[in-house]
């Protein structure tokens, strides 16, 4: 006896007679690939079956379907090839449901964000003001001088401190829309939070002289749907940028010139602030303008 379990089947030894040998359901030995298993017992010669190991006599191994432990072969790679179009298609589904919602969602904040307008010799230089109102003075002499018009996004506590200035803005023929209250992150507030802030700069400026603003400027550019959805429902279109000068980092009279001007065209959006050096470039970049037969006019001629 080799080892335990099994079944018994029966060989023929070379005079004939049939002796019993045990055969293994499913034990594959080491040495499998030997076309012939033979072990001697006294003065016999038992062998076991080529098929208890799933090989045949011949030169063609047994086909799957012919054979038990065939079958059971096929069953197996049969149940894999299943279960990986199962996970394949579980993955599939998951990347539909997941991933598409947030490209609409990204694509629906994008759609209600505006960063370029509309007109085809038209550009828009827009002043984000919460502070600078010496420069803010200079730039309204500027914009007078060379015939342009501006749209200017003012923060509330400015206003509330600068009301002359804000009507000195509006008296000169300016666009004025709000910047919010106090220079907050929209993205980090709520709904009824963006409400509240936007609504104190609106009423104020309004109050304060006698304009009712269309257009919302959210601080550095943060928002998010929840912002838009607060800006919208106030009767507000969130205004972002094509061009941004960056005035407020590299106080740079070139590097301001450089960012208003280069590749400039119609409908482009230009940020701006009430910067000394943003101030000084400022004649030099209207006249560029105006060489490329381009007209400095407001946001909301702009988008139409």
């Amino acid at each position: 006896r080799i080892c335990e379990g099994g079944r018994t089947s029966y060989g023929n030894t070379s005079d004939g007679r049939s002796v019993p040998s045990r055969v293994f359901r499913s034990i594959k030995p080491p040495f499998a690939d030997f076309r012939r298993l033979n072990y001697k017992f006294d003065s016999y010669r038992v062998f076991i079956p080529h098929r208890a190991l799933g090989r045949s006599t011949g030169d063609q191994p047994l086909s799957d379907s012919s054979h038990p432990i065939g079958s059971k072969k096929l069953s197996s790679r049969a149940v894999a090839a299943v279960t990986n179009a199962v996970l394949a298609i579980v993955l599939i589904v998951v990347g539909t449901v997941c991933f598409f919602p947030s490209a609409q969602s990204v694509s629906s904040v994008e759609e209600k964000a505006i960063y370029k307008g509309q007109s085809e010799d038209g550009v828009s230089l827009m002043f984000n003001v919460y502070w600078g109102t010496e420069e803010v003075c200079g730039i309204l002499d500027v914009l007078e001088e060379y015939g342009a018009k501006a749209t200017f996004f003012i923060g509330g506590s400015w206003a509330d401190d600068n009301v002359s200035v804000l009507k000195t803005i509006r008296d000169k023929g300016h666009e004025i829309g709000t910047h919010g209250y106090f220079h907050r992150d929209h993205s980090t507030l709520n709904r009824e939070q963006n409400i509240d802030e936007i609504r104190r700069s609106v009423e104020f400026i309004a109050l304060a002289a006698d304009v009712t603003g269309t257009l919302f400027a959210p601080p550095s550019g943060a928002f998010n749907d929840t912002v838009l959805d607060a800006a919208e429902s106030m009767g507000l279109k969130t205004i972002l940028w094509s061009k941004d000068t960056i005035d407020w980092r590299d106080k740079n009279k070139s590097d301001c010139y450089t960012r208003a001007t280069k590749d400039v065209k119609g409908g482009d959006l230009i940020l701006m602030h009430p910067m000394e050096h943003t101030l000084a470039a400022l004649p030099e970049i209207l006249s560029y303008y105006k060489q490329q037969g381009l007209r400095a006019i407001t946001v909301s001629e702009n988008i139409g």
